[in-house]
C-alpha cells in the first residue's frame, strides 16, 4: 500500500444528494489542506461527519490534519476513532504509531507498528519506524532485525542503513556499523545523520581524523546547530586531537582567510576545549566575513553566555531571531539569559515563542514554569510544570511540586 505522508481523500458513493454534499465538503477540505489551512480543512471534514458519523476515512483525514498542526494527542484520538470503525486498514495503525513516537511513547508505537505489519507485512516504512522505536527502548538486537527487513524490501532505504549502523554500533559491531553508514552515504549523500553516526563510530575506533571529517560534513549539512551527541562526541577522550584539528584550521585560514566556515568550526572546537574567549573571537571573524549566518551569531551568543556576558549573549540571540525567526533555541537561550538578568517577564515572552515553535519540548514548559513561579503566577506555573511532566519530563524536585500543592 502506498505510504500516506500526502493527504488522500476518498470520495464516497452513497445516496445522490448526500453523496454530492459529502463530495463537495471533501473537495473544499482538500483545497484548504493544499494551501496549509489545516484548521479550515478540519471544519469541512466535520461537516462530512455530521452526515456520516461512521466514516473511518474522515476521522483518518482529520487525524492527518491534526498531525500537520503538531497536535499529537488529537491526531491519536482521531486515528483511534477510525480504528474503532475499521480495524482492517494498516495505515490507521501506522500513522497512530508515528504520533505516539513523537510523544516518546515508544512501547505504544511498537504495538501500533506491529498491528500495521500484521495486516501489511511488506511495509518497509513500518519496519523502519518500529526498529527506531525499539532502538529508543534500547532493544538494539531486534531493532537491527527490523532495519534489515526494511532494507530487504527497499534496498535504497538510506535511513534504514544509517539507523542499522547506529544500532550495530550500540552492540559494538563497529565494522558492520561503518559498512552500513558507508552504504547510506552512497545512496543519499545529503542525509546528515549518516555522518553523525559514522563519526561517532570512528571516534570509538580512535579514527579521530575520520571522525572530525564526518562531523564537519554533518555540520555543513545542518548549519543551524550541531547535535549534542555529535560534536561533543568528537574525540572527547583525546584532547590532543582537538588541538590537532585547530592547527589544521589555522593552516587553512592562512591559505584562505575569507573562509567563514573555517572560523566557525574553529570556534566550535575552542568551545569544546572551554576556550570561550577564543571561540567568541573565531565566531566574530566568521560574522565579519558572512554577517548573514544565524548559526555564527548563535554560537557566539553561547560563548558569551559561558563568559557571563549575558547582555552580549542576548544581543547575539536577538540577531539570530532577526535572521531566522523560527530558530527555536535562540528564543530558549535568550530566555535563559534574561532570567539570569532577572528579567523574568522577558524570559516568559521568549519561552512563549519557543513553545509556539515547538510545543512538544518539555524543557520549554519547565523553564517558563520556573519563571512564572518567580513572577508569582502560581496557576500558570502549575499548568506549565504539569505539562512538562505530561510530555515526559522526569524532574521531580521541589520546584515541580511547590506551585501545585
Amino acid at each position: 500500500m502506498k505510504r500516506i505522508f500526502i493527504l488522500f481523500f476518498i470520495l464516497y458513493s452513497i445516496l445522490s444528494s448526500q453523496g454530492q454534499t459529502i463530495e463537495e465538503f471533501n473537495k473544499r477540505a482538500s483545497e484548504k489542506a493544499y494551501i496549509n489551512d489545516y484548521k479550515g480543512a478540519i471544519e469541512e471534514f466535520k461537516k462530512v461527519l455530521e452526515i456520516n458519523p461512521k466514516n473511518s476515512y474522515t476521522f483518518f483525514d482529520i487525524g492527518i490534519m491534526k498531525s500537520y498542526l503538531h497536535d499529537c494527542m488529537s491526531a491519536i484520538a482521531n486515528f483511534s476513532k477510525a480504528i474503532a470503525i475499521d480495524s482492517s486498514n494498516p495505515d490507521y495503525f501506522y500513522l497512530r504509531g508515528l504520533e505516539k513516537n513523537k510523544l516518546k511513547d515508544y512501547t505504544g508505537a511498537v504495538s501500533d507498528y506491529s498491528k500495521a505489519l500484521k495486516i501489511e507485512p511488506e511495509n518497509p516504512d513500518a519496519l523502519y519506524f518500529r526498529g527506531s522505536a525499539k532502538a529508543a527502548l534500547q532493544d538494539f538486537k531486534n531493532a537491527v532485525s527490523d532495519y534489515s527487513s526494511a532494507i530487504t524490501l527497499n534496498p535504497a532505504h538510506a535511513e534504514a542503513y544509517a539507523a542499522r549502523g547506529r544500532a550495530e554500533a550500540q552492540l559494538h559491531n563497529y565494522s558492520a556499523a561503518i559498512a552500513d553508514c558507508d552504504k547510506a552515504a552512497a545512496i543519499n549523500p545529503l542525509y546528515l545523520n549518516t555522518y553523525y553516526y559514522r563519526g561517532w563510530v570512528k571516534a570509538e575506533l580512535h579514527d579521530f581524523d575520520g571522525a572530525l571529517a564526518d562531523y564537519v560534513k554533518a555540520i555543513q549539512l545542518n548549519n543551524k546547530e550541531e547535535n549534542e551527541y555529535s560534536m561533543k562526541g568528537i574525540l572527547k577522550h583525546n584532547l590532543k586531537q582537538y588541538r590537532r584539528a585547530l592547527k589544521k584550521y589555522n593552516k587553512s585560514l592562512k591559505i584562505n582567510p575569507a573562509d567563514d566556515s573555517a572560523y566557525c568550526n574553529k570556534g566550535i572546537l575552542n568551545s569544546y576545549l572551554h576556550y570561550y574567549k577564543w571561540a567568541k573571537d573565531a565566531y566574530t571573524n566568521s560574522i565579519l566575513i558572512n554577517p548573514k549566518n544565524p548559526a555564527a551569531y548563535y554560537r557566539r551568543g553561547n560563548a558569551k553566555a559561558q563568559l557571563h556576558d549575558y547582555s552580549g549573549a542576548i544581543a547575539d540571540y536577538t540577531k539570530v531571531i532577526e535572521l531566522d525567526p523560527k530558530f527555536e533555541n535562540a528564543y530558549k537561550n535568550r530566555g535563559l539569559m534574561k532570567s539570569y538578568s532577572l528579567d523574568y517577564k522577558g524570559a516568559i515572552e521568549d519561552y512563549n515563542w519557543a513553545i509556539e515553535l515547538n510545543p512538544y519540548d518539555p524543557e520549554n514548559y519547565f523553564q517558563r514554569g520556573e519563571m512564572k513561579i518567580k513572577t508569582g503566577e502560581k496557576d500558570g506555573s502549575c499548568s506549565d510544570l504539569t505539562k512538562y511532566k505530561t510530555l515526559g519530563g522526569d524532574y521531580s524536585g521541589p520546584v515541580i511540586k511547590m506551585p501545585c500543592n
